[in-house]
C-alpha cells in the first residue's frame, strides 16, 4: 500500500472559527476569522459504551454504543482579545462570551488529498494565559464541543466568504503591555513569569435518544493566578497573611498589549513559597499563588 504521510505542516486552511446562531450549528455560508497564530491543537475524540456480559461465559458479549463525546485544546499566540472574551465573560457580558457557541474549522493535506474537519458547538471549558520573560504571551483553551466532524473533502457549508486571513503581524509578547505591565492594588510589580487560569466548569448534559450532547452549560467560574517578583520588602507578604482575620482584597491589572489588559477584582494572595540555599546563583523571588473574583479584558 503507497500512501502519503501528513503532519502540521501539511495544514491548508488554519484553525478559524465563527459564532453559532444555533448551538451546534455551523451557519450556511459562513465568513471565518481566524483564531491566530496556533502553536499546537489536539482533538480527543470518545466513543460511550457499555461493556455487556451475560451469565453463561467469561468474555464479554458485545460494546453497545451509547453516545459520542468531544473535545480539543488549542494553544495559540494572541493578535486581539476576542477568543479571551468568549471563553472568560459571564453571560451577557461584552458581545463575546461564554454563552455563545463557535465553530471551527481547518483543513489539511491528508494522503495529499485536501479534507475539511469542523468542530461545532465549542464552548470553552478553561482558558490559561501565561507571559514570561523573554516569550510571547501563550493562551491555552480547552474546549467542549457538540461534534468533531470526520475529515472530509468537502465541508458542505456553502459559499464560504471567507476562511480567516493569515496572520503577518506579530502576536503579543512580554513586551507588549509595554513598562511595568503587572499592577498589585494599584502599585506596579516587577515579575519574570505571570499566567492565569479561568475555568467555567461545562456540564455536559445529555438526554435519551440523543447520541451528542444536548447542552454544554456553563456552572461555577474560578479564577486562579501565578506570578514571581523578585524579593525586595514585605508588601505582599503582608498581603498573603493579612492581619489577624482581616484579609486584604486587591485590585490585579495584567496589561497584555498597547490597549488590552486584564482587570481581576478581589484577588487574594493564598501561597508563598521562596527559599534560600547554598546552591542558588539567582536573586531570591517569591512565588505566589491566588484566587480571584472576577475578571474582564479591556481596553485601556
Amino acid at each position: 500500500m503507497s500512501y502519503k504521510l501528513t503532519g502540521g505542516w501539511l495544514v491548508q486552511k488554519q484553525l478559524a472559527y465563527v459564532e453559532e446562531t444555533t448551538y451546534g450549528t455551523t451557519p450556511t455560508n459562513p465568513t471565518f476569522t481566524h483564531a491566530g497564530p496556533i502553536v499546537d491543537i489536539t482533538d480527543s475524540q470518545e466513543t460511550q459504551a457499555i461493556k455487556y456480559r451475560q451469565i453463561g461465559s467469561r468474555d464479554m458479549y458485545a460494546m453497545i454504543k451509547t453516545g459520542e463525546v468531544y473535545s480539543f485544546d488549542v494553544t495559540f499566540n494572541p493578535l486581539t482579545d476576542d477568543l479571551i472574551n468568549y471563553a472568560i465573560n459571564l453571560p451577557g457580558v461584552g458581545t463575546k462570551n461564554i454563552s455563545k457557541s463557535l465553530s471551527f474549522i481547518k483543513s489539511a493535506l491528508i494522503n495529499n488529498t485536501e479534507m475539511y474537519t469542523i468542530y461545532k458547538g465549542c464552548v470553552a471549558d478553561s482558558i490559561d494565559i501565561s507571559i514570561s520573560a523573554d516569550s510571547a504571551v501563550e493562551i491555552t483553551v480547552s474546549y467542549i464541543c457538540k461534534d468533531i466532524t470526520t475529515p472530509s473533502t468537502s465541508h458542505g457549508l456553502g459559499t464560504v466568504g471567507s476562511f480567516g486571513v493569515n496572520p503577518t503581524l506579530i502576536p503579543w509578547t512580554n513586551l507588549s503591555g509595554g513598562s511595568s505591565p503587572f499592577l498589585w492594588n494599584a502599585v506596579s510589580v516587577d515579575t519574570p513569569s505571570w499566567s492565569c487560569s479561568v475555568t467555567n466548569n461545562i456540564e455536559r448534559v445529555k438526554v435519551n435518544g440523543d447520541i451528542n450532547v444536548k447542552f454544554t452549560e456553563p456552572t461555577l467560574r474560578d479564577i486562579t493566578f501565578e506570578f514571581d517578583t523578585l524579593h525586595k520588602d514585605a508588601t505582599l507578604i503582608a498581603d498573603q497573611k493579612g492581619s489577624g482575620a482581616t484579609w486584604n482584597a486587591r485590585a490585579m491589572i495584567y496589561k497584555l498589549s498597547v490597549d488590552r489588559r486584564l482587570s481581576f477584582t478581589d484577588a487574594f494572595l493564598e501561597s508563598l513559597e521562596m527559599a534560600d540555599a547554598t546552591g542558588d546563583t539567582t536573586p531570591k523571588t517569591e512565588s505566589y499563588t491566588g484566587t480571584a473574583k472576577s475578571v474582564v479584558c479591556e481596553p485601556y
